[in-house]
């Protein structure tokens, strides 16, 4: 997939989502901001448990096909039904501890129900990514990402309903019609769950128990801190960290839609990045971070004020500070990005997992003794340093391989 194309599908949807954000931010104050962030937190953590870390398998076989759409047909069928499954399984567990869940969260019985509708709407359009990436399909990845953003962003300028219902509703319509726009232009590939295979769902299964742990593992790095904070503080310091953090995971994302265009182009079938390979990877490390100090320092202050003027928002100089310091420093972490997608690919997928899982643990031990007492700063350095220790260990692990 070509970088300009991945990029711009991460671009427009970006300019949507900042303006659902100041709308948010208008009709709810920080408050609505906080309950968003820990939404968006809570369903993308689940939505990795349902998906079971299928979808890097889907990319590689839609890559490794040669135009076989049978195979494709019946690979994502098969991760659909685990999704189908794992939702009802989560969905009943959840349900029965709901009492004590509502009772902390404050929130309608039916919230429950539509949280998992939506995480498993999120995992299957995973697996839906997946065929666009290991297809090439950069056109039909622009055109559904950018529709499920416009639809979330008129369902919120035309409806009036309470923060809950309203993000949620947003949310499910976002990815519903994801999901149908991918129905109605796969061209070949066809759901059937009348050809579930017993064997290829063991075979998938083996495979996500795998992935899932260091995916899950970095995802909720990013996002524990969200639901940290607002165990700790609620929901008004959440929207006040989101402004932040929001701007922290633009940075990010654009580091790993530059590896992800890289290595969509590697062929499968050696499943290892050569040398050469690997040092071109490194000069654009190089030349990413750069830019990305450049856009932190930016977007500290023109973006700040931007926000400030559409929203009325009063945002304290010290969240500016934080911002322009850590947007220094995810820069310069952002190598982290591209060699945890890098070591599988040198054939080094256990320690690299195991990187993660331990920069995950890490992370929640320090939100926890940090958070309570420097509230956003602690969170700030809690994910910093869990991160700067992944980074040290996979720099350690790919010089020890390349030697």
């Amino acid at each position: 997939m070509k970088f300009n194309n991945f990029l711009l599908g991460l671009a427009v949807p970006s300019i949507f989502g900042f303006l659902i954000y100041c709308i948010i931010a208008i009709r709810f104050d920080f408050f609505g901001l906080g309950i968003l962030s820990t939404l968006l937190a809570s369903i993308l953590i689940l939505s990795i448990l349902l998906n079971f870390g299928i979808s890097p398998k889907v990319t590689r076989v839609c890559a490794n096909s040669d135009g076989d759409y049978k195979t494709i047909s019946k690979e994502i069928s098969n991760s659909f039904l685990i999704t189908f499954s794992l939702t009802l399984i989560s969905y009943l567990i959840v349900k029965s501890f709901s009492s004590n869940i509502l009772e902390y969260l404050l929130v309608k019985d039916d919230i429950i129900l539509k949280v998992c509708l939506v995480s498993s709407l999120t995992a299957i359009n995973k697996s839906v990514t997946s065929t666009y990436i290991g297809l090439n399909k950069d056109k039909n990845f622009f055109t559904g990402v950018v529709l499920r953003s416009l639809v979330a962003l008129l369902y919120v300028l035309l409806f009036n309903n309470d923060i809950y219902t309203l993000l949620l509703n947003s949310l499910l319509f976002g990815e519903l019609f994801y999901f149908l726009y991918w129905v109605l232009t796969k061209n070949s590939i066809k759901i059937k769950f009348s050809s579930i295979d017993r064997l290829l769902i063991t075979e998938q299964l083996k495979f996500g128990i795998k992935q899932l742990p260091p995916s899950l593992s970095d995802e909720a790095t990013y996002r524990v801190d969200i639901l940290i904070i607002a165990y700790f503080k609620g929901a008004i310091l959440v929207g006040i960290y989101s402004i932040i953090s929001l701007g922290l995971e633009v940075l990010r994302e654009i580091a790993r839609a530059t590896f992800i265009s890289r290595s969509s182009n590697i062929n499968e079938s050696k499943n290892y990045f050569s040398v050469e390979e690997t040092l071109k990877t490194k000069n654009t490390l190089i030349r990413v971070s750069v830019i990305l100090i450049i856009l932190g320092i930016l977007g500290s202050s023109i973006g700040i004020d931007l926000l400030q003027s559409f929203t009325n928002l009063k945002i304290d100089r010290l969240v500016k500070d934080y911002l322009l310091i850590f947007s220094i420093v995810t820069a310069f972490l952002s190598s982290n990005t591209f060699l945890k997608e890098l070591l599988p690919h040198l054939n080094l997928p256990g320690k690299n997992s195991l990187i993660s899982i331990m920069s995950f643990i890490l992370n929640i031990l320090l939100n926890v003794l940090l958070i309570p007492q420097f509230e956003i700063l602690g969170a700030l350095l809690a994910s910093s340093i869990s991160i700067l220790l992944s980074l040290i260990l996979r720099i350690n692990l790919l010089r020890k391989n390349l030697n």
